[in-house]
């Protein structure tokens, strides 16, 4: 009989906390929606655990320094966040998705290695700060300030 008891004790157990991890769950994904009101939309995955490479800053065409170590790009995280480089230092920050396909980057911080040529980072990490507005059109990703005025296009790679 004990052993029925403990038994039955047991599996109310084990049933109580797997709905406790489910109601979590979809507390989290609601949660997340709410912070990111574009999660369920299309843009919005097409943006994700992407690798976007910086292509144009202010409509024109970037020119890399020879001595970047690294082609600047950026990858947007699900859990609000993003990270990258912007050639020679490394960067990240918080990002927030907001309705309509807007964007706000904030708390923007990079390594601070001495680099020969600073002024493609510096105006990378300004369009970050400035952008209002996003859109994906298959492979391309361009940051606004508004919805006119372009500040940054990149484009998705397979890095």
């Amino acid at each position: 009989m004990k052993k029925l008891f403990y038994s039955i004790a047991l599996t109310c157990i084990v049933v109580g906390c797997n709905n406790a991890d489910n109601k979590n769950s979809e507390e989290n994904k609601e949660d997340h929606q709410m912070k990111n009101p574009s999660a369920g939309s299309s843009p919005v995955n097409d943006l994700y655990g992407k690798n976007w490479r910086l292509t144009e800053l202010n409509g024109s065409p970037i020119t890399l320094d020879t001595t970047f170590q690294q082609k600047p790009h950026l990858i947007f995280h699900e859990d609000s966040k993003v990270s990258g480089n912007a050639g020679c230092n490394g960067m990240g920050g918080n990002l927030e998705l907001k309705e309509n396909n807007g964007i706000t980057v904030t708390d923007i911080s990079a390594t601070q290695m001495a680099c020969p040529n600073l002024d493609v980072e510096t105006r990378f990490i300004e369009a970050l700060r400035q952008a209002q507005h996003y859109d994906v059109e298959g492979d391309v990703l361009t940051l606004s300030k508004g919805e006119n005025e372009v500040l940054a296009t990149l484009v998705r790679t397979e890095d």
